[in-house]
């Protein structure tokens, strides 16, 4: 479906932009009351527009969706959810990380024509997204539907930089982080707070807390997930199964044997759980995980040599033997046979094991 260019400023901010501020900076309560608050404060500002929304999505650091919550144009929640569930990565990425304040469907559709069988699946003619970013992994996105093209003015642009600051502070604010006084070490050990680290898993996996790493800290606090959030953050069954024999150090081969699916699924699950825990990076979620199901109160610290050492740390990154050979500057064959003296020094029964190794 396609529909005229429209050349007139959209944005009508004189005596609208306040009042849209005022309410995502000062609305509280639940999730759901704060969007539908922010939505009827934002109709004046595009009184052009035909519809409004806020969306609310959470991924993983792969650009894997989480969650989808969606306030607003009804019509089309469902079948965007099921659009952003199936879209590529990069599709993801360019949609909710755009380099401007706000951002045209079909500008996104010039970069990506691969998707624009997406715009007779939605049944659109045009939307202006306003992305914002309260946390990692976390996007809240301010939407108004159109039935015509549009080219956003550089004016456009300033007064959108005002309203995704204001979305994504009042967001942030709403679901500020409620610590619970508990924190962890990076390998799941009790820091600080009247809890056994095994004692944490349950309540974790149930969605109602997750971990919180602040930056540049060496340790996690254990926080509580907003009411509204504690659905999409509970473990399905499958990633609780993959998430403890990877912990185990259990090969992601033989996790996919032992429970009857495809590697790529196992890669998949495991990243998405370690995601919901509050755990996005591979390595550092596994040292934690193992120490909060209470399977290894130390991870196992082995003496290497110092190119061993190097050749851990990018196998703990995640790099396969041909890509730590490129950055070492050696041979595949070499490097093959130095994770092979990790594997049989740590004793480990496949290579994501090494990812509960210290080097000593």
């Amino acid at each position: 479906m396609t529909g005229t260019v429209a050349t007139a400023s959209l944005l009508r901010a004189r005596g609208c932009l306040a009042p849209l501020l005022d309410a995502a900076l000062s609305t509280s309560g639940d999730e759901a009351h704060w969007s539908h608050v922010v939505i009827d404060a934002a109709r004046p500002l595009l009184p052009g527009a035909v519809d409004v929304s806020v969306q609310v999505i959470e991924h993983t650091a792969a650009m894997v969706p989480l969650a989808f919550r969606t306030y607003g144009m009804e019509d089309l929640a469902a079948r965007a959810r099921v659009a952003a569930f199936r879209a590529p990565a990069e599709a993801v990425r360019r949609s909710y990380y755009p380099s401007t304040p706000g951002h045209m469907f079909s500008d996104f559709l010039k970069v990506l024509p691969a998707m624009r069988s997406l715009r007779q699946h939605l049944d659109l003619v045009d939307m202006l997204g306003v992305m914002s970013h309260p946390a990692p992994g976390q996007v809240v996105g301010l939407s108004f539907r159109l039935d015509a093209t549009h080219v956003l003015t550089r004016y456009e642009q300033h007064v959108l930089t005002s309203v995704r600051a204001a979305v994504e502070a009042g967001y942030a604010g709403l679901t500020a982080i409620g610590f619970t006084g508990v924190a962890l070490s990076t390998n799941g050990r009790l820091l600080e707070g009247a809890a056994e680290p095994g004692a944490l898993w349950r309540p974790l996996a149930s969605g109602r807390y997750r971990l919180h790493r602040p930056p540049a800290r060496g340790h996690y606090l254990l926080v509580e997930n907003p009411p509204w959030v504690r659905p999409q953050r509970r473990l399905p069954l499958e990633e609780v199964q993959v998430l403890k024999l990877a912990a185990l150090g259990v090969s992601g081969k033989e996790v996919a044997w032992r429970l009857g699916l495809t590697q790529g699924a196992v890669s998949r699950r495991l990243r998405c759980g370690l995601a919901r825990l509050g755990l996005p990076h591979l390595s550092d979620g596994l040292h934690c995980l193992a120490g909060l199901l209470a399977l290894s109160p130390r991870p196992p610290q082995v003496a290497l040599t110092a190119s061993e050492r190097a050749v851990l740390r990018l196998v703990q990154q995640g790099l396969t033997n041909d890509a730590i050979a490129q950055r070492r500057g050696t041979s595949t064959r070499t490097v093959a046979n130095q994770v092979a003296a990790l594997l049989r020094k740590a004793g480990a029964p496949g290579r994501r094991a090494l990812h509960l190794v210290d080097a000593a």
